[in-house]
């Protein structure tokens, strides 16, 4: 229903641009500097914390957030990039039962996109591709050891995914399924990345992951990708290894302004909230 819904909302719109504005082509897109990251974090209850005979020890936790960063442009193929930002040593410091930060630093885990996003008249350009974005966000506690690594992995292993899928794609004249193929898509990498994922070694704790999605789009693209992703939603995927974690949360986003999402993981004994912001660096 959902599906029908959003063509149902979008059919036709690319025909309609094409006969209102063939004699005037608008100006190329321009690149728009863009981020996501980490704005608040609680921790609820301590993940590092040890209770013996009702004597508790470490109980302050030190969370951050890792993100595997992605950009890639429909129907460009080799155009995937993927990169890390955030990591071991950016925990933010004895955070106890119930406490919050909102201080920046280097636990939010700040991912810089510079996009250049379309409006529906652009996509009448065959020189123009709408650029896909996003975070695959794992939740942190820091311990000794970090998993730089594995998420250094997981980033050449998602890159070869999304050349694989999205890369490889074309903009649907019916706009009505161009979120149902991006969504589709997406989904596909991510089962093409959970499948490839070596037995990374442990570290940090990893409380949970999540998967937050950019489409490029502005103006009213963008307008009517976001009334689509009002009844849109990222799929809960496992992934089956302890690292990376599972994808249990996450959101859908466009470039028509500045967006938050709300996130609770919880393993090992203990569980972080965060608050998640994206929008114009």
């Amino acid at each position: 229903m959902n599906k029908m819904i959003r063509r149902g909302v979008l059919s036709g719109m690319l025909l309609s641009v094409a006969i209102l504005g063939a004699c005037t082509p608008p100006a190329p897109p321009t690149a728009v500097p863009w981020k996501f990251q980490g704005t608040k974090v609680t921790v609820n209850s301590s993940q590092d914390e040890t209770c013996v005979f009702g004597v508790c020890v470490n109980t302050h936790d030190e969370p951050y957030l890792m993100n595997v960063n992605f950009s890639v442009k429909i129907g460009v193929a080799g155009s995937a990039q993927t990169w890390v930002s955030g990591g071991h040593g950016n925990g933010y410091n004895d955070l106890g039962a119930g406490q919050s930060t909102t201080s920046a630093g280097g636990w939010q885990g700040t991912a810089n996109f510079s996009p250049a996003p379309l409006d529906i008249a652009d996509l009448l350009n065959s020189a123009n591709h709408l650029e896909v974005f996003g975070s695959y966000t794992w939740a942190m506690e820091e311990d000794t050891v970090g998993i730089g690594p594995a998420a250094s992995g997981t980033a050449n292993i998602l890159k070869d995914a999304l050349n694989q899928t999205l890369a490889l794609g074309s903009i649907p004249s019916d706009l009505g399924i161009l979120l149902d193929l991006i969504l589709d898509n997406i989904g596909s990498a991510f089962g093409i990345l959970a499948g490839n994922i070596p037995l990374f070694g442990l570290g940090d704790d990893v409380m949970g992951g999540g998967l937050y999605l950019g489409i490029a789009a502005k103006g009213d693209l963008g307008a009517l990708l976001d009334g689509a992703i009002g009844s849109a939603s990222i799929p809960n995927i496992n992934i089956p290894v302890p690292v990376p974690p599972d994808i249990t949360t996450g959101g859908i986003y466009t470039m028509t302004g500045a967006k938050s999402f709300n996130a609770t993981w919880s393993c090992c004994g203990g569980t972080h909230s965060y608050t998640l912001t994206e929008g114009p660096a």
